[in-house]
C-alpha cells in the first residue's frame, strides 16, 4: 500500500519550469512556483528566452531564442516548447504557462492556466482571432494532452471541461508578493475620486475605452496608469513602468482600483488590491467568479458611471467592508496555503501513476 503523498516525492525528480521572462502576471506564479519549490528542498530549471537570462537567481536557466517580435508572446512559446524539446527531454516533470509541445514520453507534463480562452478568444476583433487562432487551437490541443492539466480558477474549470479534458487538478492564484497592511480609508467628496489601472496598452486591457471615459470632467475623477507612458491629460496621469513596491504604494493612496480588460485569467493585482483592502471596479469578463462579492462590477459606459456614483456615495461603507475582508483575503490566497495544496494533489497523481509504487 502506498503511503500518504508529500513533497518529499518531489526531491529525486527534475523538475523544468517554463519561465519565458518576468514581467506580467503568468511569469509572476510561475516565479512563485519555483520559489515555492525551492524552499521546500527541490531546485527547479528554468527555462527562459534569450537576453532574460538572470545571474541573481539560484536557478539553473536554459535559453531559447525569440523568432517572433516579442508582443507576439503566444507565438514565441509555441517556438519555445519546439526548441527546447531536446533539451528538457532529461526531465521528470515539466510544468508551464502556455500551450506548446511540451510533452513528451516518461515525462509528467502539467499545464498551468487560470482563464476561459474561449471567453478571451471571443472578445478579440476578427482582425485578431485569424492571429489568435493557432495559438488558441494548441492551447485546447495542450490542455488535453497535459496529465493532468491544472485549472486555477472556476473559469477555467469550466472552460476544460467545454473542451474535453477528463482530468484536472483544480487550485487557484496566489498574492506574488507580500502587500502592505490593510489601512483604513477615506474620501472627500470634493476631490477627485483616484482611480489606478495597472497594465499594458492593448486591446484586451481596454484602455483606450477607460482613457475616452475618464475625460469626462462631471465625474470628478482621476486616473493614475501604471505601466504605460503618454502625455498626461487634465484627468490622466501616466507614469510608465514602476516597481512592484510603487504599485503596491499607488494603491495604497488611491481609492479604488480599476480593471476594464475585455478579458482576464485571474489578475494577479486584483488579488493585491483586496489583500489591501482596496475597493475595486471590475469589468465583467474580467471578474473572478470567486470574487464577486468582493467587487464592483461593470460593462459598459452607463454601468460604470453608475458604479462610480455607487462608489462616491458609499465610500466609506464600500472601504470599510474591503478593509475587513482583507485579513481573510491574505489568508485565502496566501501562496504557501494554495500552492502546497496544489503540489501535494500533484505529488498524489505522480505517486497514483508511478509503475514503482503499486
Amino acid at each position: 500500500m502506498s503511503e500518504q503523498p508529500s513533497l518529499d516525492y518531489l526531491k529525486n525528480r527534475n523538475v523544468f519550469i517554463w519561465q519565458g521572462a518576468w514581467k506580467g502576471g503568468a511569469e509572476a506564479v510561475t516565479f512563485g512556483i519555483a520559489d515555492f519549490l525551492l524552499r521546500h528542498g527541490v531546485t527547479p530549471t528554468l527555462g527562459v528566452f534569450k537576453g532574460e537570462q538572470r545571474t541573481d537567481l539560484p536557478y539553473p536557466q536554459i535559453e531559447c531564442p525569440r523568432i517572433f517580435p516579442k508582443r507576439y508572446v503566444a507565438y514565441n512559446n509555441l517556438f519555445a516548447s519546439l526548441w527546447l524539446r531536446r533539451s528538457t527531454k532529461v526531465f521528470d516533470i515539466i510544468v508551464t504557462h502556455t500551450a506548446g509541445a511540451w510533452r513528451q514520453p516518461g515525462i509528467n507534463y502539467f499545464y498551468r492556466e487560470p482563464g476561459d480562452l474561449r471567453a478571451l478568444f471571443k472578445s478579440l476583433s476578427y482582425k485578431s482571432k485569424l492571429g489568435y487562432a493557432l495559438p488558441y487551437l494548441a492551447a485546447k490541443w495542450a490542455l488535453n494532452k497535459a496529465n493532468p492539466a491544472i485549472a486555477a480558477s472556476k473559469r477555467a474549470e469550466a472552460f476544460f471541461e467545454s473542451i474535453g479534458v477528463k482530468t484536472f487538478l483544480s487550485t487557484q492564484n496566489f498574492l506574488t508578493t507580500t502587500p502592505p497592511q490593510p489601512s483604513q480609508r477615506s474620501y472627500d467628496s470634493n476631490e477627485p475620486l483616484q482611480l489606478v489601472f495597472v497594465g499594458r496598452d492593448d486591446k484586451i486591457k481596454n484602455l483606450p475605452w477607460l482613457e475616452r471615459f475618464c475625460a469626462d470632467a462631471s465625474l470628478n475623477i482621476h486616473l493614475h496608469v501604471i505601466g504605460v507612458n503618454k502625455l498626461n491629460t487634465q484627468h490622466i496621469t501616466y507614469h510608465g513602468w514602476v516597481s512592484q513596491s510603487e504599485v503596491q504604494s499607488f494603491m495604497q493612496n488611491a481609492h479604488a482600483l480599476i480593471l476594464p480588460s475585455l478579458f482576464e485569467a485571474s489578475p494577479l493585482v486584483l488579488i493585491d488590491a483586496l489583500a489591501q483592502g482596496l475597493p475595486v471596479l471590475v469589468s465583467k469578463n474580467a471578474a473572478p467568479l470567486e470574487l464577486h462579492k468582493q467587487i464592483i462590477q461593470f460593462d459598459d459606459d452607463q454601468t460604470l458611471t453608475e458604479a462610480i456614483t455607487l462608489l462616491q456615495n458609499n465610500y466609506t461603507k464600500i472601504a470599510d467592508e474591503r478593509f475587513n475582508e482583507a485579513d481573510e483575503i491574505r489568508d485565502r490566497f496566501n501562496v504557501d496555503h494554495v500552492l502546497m495544496h496544489e503540489w501535494l494533489a500533484i505529488c498524489e497523481h505522480l505517486q497514483a501513476t508511478d509503475p514503482a509504487n503499486p
